[in-house]
């Protein structure tokens, strides 16, 4: 026990929310995930007898400093699919990663490309990337890190607030050394996910 500035040895009053899991039940969590990784947080919260949220669960597991992994999302292809990813591979698998850093990657429609649009930006090309290859689109990493980072900074704030916060947090971690050092990775990494495309016959990759 430690004497507190009242002169007495109880707690003082301490602001926040407690823990909802104890330092025991935090270690059973991480090993139930570790051995078998492929538990949902439903099973894992039954079997140690938890009545914490699944988000908590997640937390816990982050704050170990491991990462969980959702099974890569592939999405169907068929024979054109593939051909288009063929061409898409072919023209720009030579080109160096300086070539690349000048690309902005997006994975939903945030730019406009109607002609008055393109006409006023004529400096501007927009590359065939094919719909239906998230393997050939970096920022899907910087999203999962990200996600990773918001999962790490979460208090069990549940509040519109928190989220944007914890969002706004991660994006800004990408300006530091290390976050520059992952965004700098994925781009230069597009040649060789081009050329596995070619080697697959425009199949699926392992990116």
């Amino acid at each position: 026990m430690r004497q507190t500035d009242n002169g007495t040895t109880t707690n003082n009053p301490q602001s926040g929310r407690p823990r909802c899991t104890t330092a025991d039940q935090d270690r059973a969590i991480t090993s139930a995930i570790s051995a078998n990784p492929s538990s949902t947080t439903t099973t894992i919260r039954a079997q140690q007898n938890l009545s914490c949220s699944a988000q908590t669960i997640r937390n816990r597991f982050y704050q170990s400093g491991r990462h969980g992994r959702r099974p890569a999302y592939k999405p169907e292809l068929t024979e054109c699919n593939m051909e288009h990813r063929m061409e898409y591979a072919l023209l720009y698998a030579d080109k160096p990663p300086s070539f690349w850093n000048t690309v902005i990657f997006c994975d939903e429609k945030t730019f406009s490309t109607d002609d008055d649009w393109m006409s006023w930006h004529p400096d501007i090309k927009v590359l065939p990337h094919h719909p239906k290859s998230p393997d050939q689109n970096p920022i899907e990493h910087i999203w999962a890190a990200m996600t990773r980072r918001c999962a790490q900074n979460n208090d069990n704030q549940r509040s519109r607030s928190a989220l944007i916060r914890n969002a706004l947090t991660a994006w800004e971690e990408l300006s530091k050394p290390e976050g520059q050092a992952l965004t700098q990775s994925v781009v230069a990494s597009m040649p060789s996910r081009l050329n596995s495309v070619l080697d697959e016959g425009g199949g699926h990759t392992k990116y």
